[in-house]
C-alpha cells in the first residue's frame, strides 16, 4: 500500500514483523508481543513510601498502636516485610493493595523508642509490577511514658507489693498489657501492720512501690535503683505476660525503739516469724524514724567510723542489710541488747542476724519507729 511519497509500510502479520522505513530511507525492526502489557519490571512506577503511621519522630505513641505503611504503588503479596527494633511480637500483613500493617501481639515498651526498618534494594519491598523499593528506609517513634498506676497493678499481680490487684475484666490481648485496667487493690493479709499498709498508695509514688521495683530488678538481674525506667517496663511486661511471680516470700522488718527494750520483728507472708531485742543509735548517731528498702547486702564486711568519744573504729561486721545510707541491720557482739548504743545501725546478736539475713532480700522494707 502506498501511503505517500517515499513512505512504504509492509505488514508481515504472520511472523509479527513490522518494517517501517524512515523518511531518510533507513528501516528498523522490533518483535511485537502477543501480551498487550509490556514488562512491568521495566515500565512500572517506582516504589515510594508515601506515608507511615505513627509519624516518623512521633512521641506519646500508644503502647498498642498498629503501624501502617502506605506505598505509592500496589505491593506484591510475597513482598519482604519491615522489621522492628527492639523486636515486638506481632504480625505484618497487607491491609490493602498499597498498604502493609503491623498488628502487635505484645506491648511496646513505655518510654522506649521503636524503630521500623523498611527493606530496600535487591531484597526490598516488592511491588506488584516487579519493581523494588530502591533504598532501605528507617523511621522511629517514642512510646508514651508508662502509667505509675499500671506498673503498680502489674507488680501487685506478681506479688511484689503488700497489696494484691484484681482486674474487673481479663485482657483481650497482651498488646494492651501496659494500659491501666479497671479493678481493685486489696491488702494481701488481714493482719498487715498499719505501718506496712501506710507505705502503699495506688497511683502515687511511695516507698512500697520503690521497694517493689527494687525487688523485681534484683530478681530480673537488672541494675537495682528502684526507678520505673523503660528497662524495668520491658522486663515487667515480659514477666507479666508469662505470669512470673516473685519467687521470694514477702518480708518486712519492724524496729521499735520505744518502749524499751528495743525490738526487731520480721514479718513474712502475713506472720511474725522472728522477734529479737536489738540496739539502735545513740546520741548524735540516733537511728532516725522512717521506712526504707534494703538496697545492699553483705555476709560480712568492714565498717569504719567515729565513736562518740572521738575514737575511730574499723571492725568486721556480719550479716549486713543496708537500708538507709550507711545505716544497716547487722550482727554485732555486745554484752547486752535492747538499748540505744550503736553508731546508728540496728544491731542484733550475730546468730540472730544470720537468721534474719536468710529471711529478707533486696527491696525488703525496714520501718524504724
Amino acid at each position: 500500500m502506498l501511503l505517500g511519497v517515499g513512505v512504504l509500510v509492509v505488514l508481515l502479520v504472520a511472523v509479527g514483523i513490522v518494517v517501517v522505513p524512515s523518511l531518510n530511507g533507513s528501516s528498523s525492526a522490533s518483535l511485537a508481543s502477543n501480551n498487550s502489557t509490556a514488562s512491568n519490571a521495566s515500565t512500572g512506577a517506582n516504589v515510594v513510601v508515601a506515608s507511615v503511621t505513627p509519624n516518623p519522630g512521633a512521641t506519646n505513641v500508644r503502647p498498642n498502636e498498629p503501624i501502617t505503611i502506605h506505598f505509592s504503588t500496589p505491593i506484591n503479596s510475597h513482598t519482604p516485610m519491615p522489621t522492628l527494633s527492639p523486636p515486638v511480637a506481632g504480625s505484618w500483613f497487607l491491609e490493602n493493595s498499597t498498604t502493609v500493617e503491623f498488628a502487635p501481639d505484645a506491648s511496646y515498651t513505655p518510654g522506649g523508642t521503636e524503630s521500623v526498618s523498611i527493606p530496600g534494594g535487591p531484597s526490598g519491598i516488592l511491588a506488584a509490577s516487579g519493581q523494588r523499593l530502591q533504598n532501605p528506609e528507617q523511621i522511629s517513634f517514642t512510646i508514651a511514658q508508662g502509667s505509675l498506676l499500671r506498673m503498680q497493678q502489674l507488680l501487685a499481680q506478681l506479688n511484689y507489693l503488700p497489696d494484691s490487684f484484681k482486674p474487673t475484666h481479663r485482657l483481650v490481648s497482651n498488646a494492651d498489657l501496659a494500659l491501666v485496667q479497671k479493678g481493685n487493690f486489696n491488702v494481701r493479709w488481714s493482719n498487715e501492720p498499719s505501718s506496712l499498709q501506710a507505705t502503699f498508695y495506688p497511683g502515687s509514688w511511695g516507698v512500697a512501690t520503690q521497694a517493689a521495683i527494687m525487688s523485681f530488678e534484683k530478681v530480673s538481674n537488672l541494675p537495682v535503683n528502684g526507678q520505673p525506667s523503660a528497662t524495668v517496663w520491658s522486663a515487667l511486661l515480659a514477666a507479666a505476660a508469662q505470669h512470673q511471680l516473685d519467687p521470694n516470700a514477702y518480708s518486712y522488718i519492724y524496729v521499735s525503739k520505744s518502749p524499751l527494750p528495743e525490738t526487731l520483728k520480721v514479718w513474712v507472708n502475713g506472720k511474725v516469724v522472728l522477734t529479737s531485742v536489738c540496739n539502735t543509735g545513740v546520741g548524735a548517731d540516733v537511728t532516725h524514724a522512717g521506712t526504707w528498702p534494703i538496697f545492699l547486702r553483705y555476709v560480712q564486711n568492714y565498717m569504719s567510723g567515729t565513736n562518740l568519744n572521738g575514737t575511730t573504729y574499723h571492725v568486721l561486721v556480719h550479716w549486713i542489710n543496708y537500708f538507709h545510707g550507711s545505716v544497716a541491720v547487722h550482727g554485732y557482739p555486745r554484752a547486752t541488747y535492747g538499748y540505744p548504743q550503736s553508731a546508728g545501725c540496728v544491731e542484733l546478736p550475730i546468730s540472730t542476724a544470720k537468721v534474719v539475713y536468710g529471711m529478707v532480700n533486696i527491696g525488703t522494707m525496714v520501718t524504724v519507729l
